[in-house]
């Protein structure tokens, strides 16, 4: 609906446009052609501003309060979406990391799932993991000294479930 009446309004600009270079082309010069030049000035100006003749200011508050709620859903959705990927790139490098500080001391790890919460400063921080390998107290260490996981906070589980 928004882009019909843009590609009117734009349409009626061209066309009187059109008209007017028509007009003053074949018309004689002197006060003639001065007097048509000023009415083409008024057309071309009335066309510009046609859209603002037509706005019915109770239906462009509704508009304006629609499209500003939209705008805010459509923010808040980015910023959640934002966060969700946050939490997995986080989640997902403190998961790798582990794996590779498994793999270095030499354990069988077959995966880890790490979680995180949302921090009063503003960002995400591990808190809790689950290692699918043999125990292993150097890596208990490393996760907590490392990533900040504390051993209580850390599942050992021989296989994948």
């Amino acid at each position: 609906m928004v882009s019909e009446s843009i590609g009117k309004w734009i349409w009626s600009i061209a066309a009187s446009a059109v008209f007017c270079s028509i007009v003053l082309e074949l018309s004689p010069g002197g006060q003639v052609k001065n007097v048509l030049k000023a009415l083409c000035g008024m057309l071309m100006a009335i066309a510009l501003i046609s859209p603002l003749l037509k706005l019915s200011l109770p239906e462009y508050s509704i508009n304006l309060a629609k499209y500003r709620a939209l705008g805010e859903e459509m923010v808040k959705a980015g910023q959640e979406e934002k966060d969700f990927l946050s939490r997995s790139i986080i989640e997902e490098e403190c998961r790798a990391y582990i794996l590779d500080k498994g793999r270095e001391l030499g354990l069988e790890i077959t995966d880890a799932k790490v979680t995180v919460k949302w921090s009063g400063e503003g960002f995400w921080y591990p808190v809790e993991c689950e290692i699918y390998a043999e125990y292993s107290p150097r890596l208990v260490e490393i996760i907590a000294g490392e990533l900040g996981i504390r051993e209580e906070n850390q599942k050992w589980t021989e296989y994948e479930e």
